[in-house]
């Protein structure tokens, strides 16, 4: 029986750059008028967002790391005995079971 132990950590890519959208809702005019109930919507330009800084969305991908601490104990149990057949003559036979539980 081998009581055996894993301390390794996974590298899974680097980080991501930041990913910045702009959208024209962020400088559009609303353009209220008395005979509706419902503004108006002059559109806006993102372009126009980008110069104010008016950020729509975000995203950043950000490296994972994936701890892998396994902890297990293979058994190889085994059973052997040896017959002297003559005296010029010894029959040695074994028989070997591995057995490998997965990882918790």
């Amino acid at each position: 029986m081998q009581w055996l132990q894993t301390n390794a950590a996974s590298y899974a890519g680097f980080s991501g750059g930041l990913l910045l959208t702009y959208s024209g809702y962020s400088t559009e005019n609303l353009n209220f008028t008395s005979t509706s109930v419902n503004p108006i919507l002059n559109g806006g330009s993102a372009y126009a967002s980008f110069l104010v800084g008016a950020v729509y969305t975000a995203n950043v991908r950000t490296q994972t790391i994936a701890d892998v601490g396994g902890r297990y104990r293979p058994i190889a149990p085994y059973v052997q005995d040896s017959w002297r057949i003559t005296p010029k003559l010894t029959l040695t036979l074994g028989l070997r079971y591995d057995y490998l539980q997965p990882l918790p």
